[in-house]
């Protein structure tokens, strides 16, 4: 990313570019340990205090954020990633079966309040947007805290070009990722959000009742870790080679 600062506007760019990214990923590694922290109070009934998860957090995070190369951190990439995925399905198909989701009256008649559009005021509209870009929107609430901040980690792919075979195969990964991330985004949250409306939870995993909000964050719990690691990895690596060259 300080290589693309650098082409577009020089050794000002480069050094604003690195400030950036690393600021960022390293505030996104910060809002990641939060999901992870929810976890394990879900998985243990809040067995300690939260503060003690997110300390448990961020030392695995260091840990394994260490390793030298992006190489080896892809097997943690797709370690989370077929968790994170295994878990949605869980919670999506849940949802489906059951009666009605868990936030919403157990008894008596519900409405979903489904809206496919609906009139907002010029700051709800900017909110919905920043929400859907960077964390949630309401029919894609869902993916809150899993898929931990929408399009955001696309700033990272430009560490993984540095490091592939075959930079010229950079484009169709890029394409294929974004395609599959949005064609998942779109139909896993419609669906979630037919099937939950107004009652969706937030977080969107315990939707589909106690039992099953356990089992997907079981589930999920190496996904979360799997996202905060290669936000961790790509701002120490930037860091270690401009100030360390």
């Amino acid at each position: 990313m300080a290589d693309v600062g650098y082409v577009l506007a020089g050794k000002w760019g480069r050094e604003a570019f690195s400030f950036m990214y690393a600021s960022f990923m390293i505030s996104i590694t910060g809002a990641g340990l939060i999901p992870i922290a929810i976890a394990f109070n879900t998985l243990t009934e809040h067995a300690t205090c939260t503060v003690a998860w997110v300390v448990i957090a961020a030392v695995g995070t260091f840990i394994f954020a260490s390793v030298q190369t992006l190489n080896k951190i892809s097997i943690i990439g797709t370690v989370g990633f077929v968790s994170i995925i295994t878990a949605i399905l869980v919670v999506t198909i849940g949802v489906g079966v059951q009666d009605r989701p868990s936030p919403a009256p157990q008894t008596g008649p519900w409405d979903k309040d489904i809206h496919a559009f609906k009139s907002a005021s010029f700051w709800d509209g900017v909110s919905a947007i920043s929400t859907v870009i960077c964390e949630h929107s309401l029919p894609l609430r869902l993916l809150t805290n899993v898929f931990l901040v929408g399009y955001c980690g696309t700033p990272a792919f430009f560490g993984v070009i540095s490091e592939m075979k075959d930079p010229r195969q950079y484009n169709k990964s890029l394409f294929t990722c974004q395609s599959i991330v949005i064609s998942v985004y779109l139909t896993i949250g419609i669906v979630v959000y037919y099937f939950c409306g107004q009652y969706l939870g937030n977080p969107a995993l315990g939707s589909a009742g106690p039992l099953l909000k356990k089992v997907s964050y079981g589930i999920a719990l190496p996904g979360l870790f799997a996202s905060v690691i290669i936000y961790c990895h790509s701002a120490s690596k930037l860091i270690f080679v401009r100030l360390l060259r």
